[in-house]
């Protein structure tokens, strides 16, 4: 909790984590865990019938299927740099 007549020392404090943040880039154990979690994720939902119809067709109205048959590869190719520019 911040006291009051505080509440700017806490800004500060959170701009200037924010902006360490965007200065380095993320571990790549960590990149590596969220493109793990990204497939897996992939995978799990696409579980039955059902499901994996119906983001057939968004996907490929919103995306084409070409990004269907390129997810695991865009997903991958994912690095911390990219991470960090976001």
């Amino acid at each position: 909790t911040t006291l009051p007549g505080q509440e700017g020392n806490a800004l500060g404090q959170m701009l200037g984590l924010l902006k360490r943040v965007g200065e380095l880039p993320p571990p790549a154990d960590k990149v590596d865990r969220i493109r793990a979690e990204l497939l897996d994720g992939a995978v799990r939902v696409r579980q039955d019938a059902e499901t994996e119809s119906s983001l057939l067709g968004q996907e490929t109205l919103n995306h084409g299927k070409a990004y269907l048959d390129r997810y695991a590869e865009l997903v991958r190719s994912i690095t911390p740099q990219d991470l960090q520019r976001v």
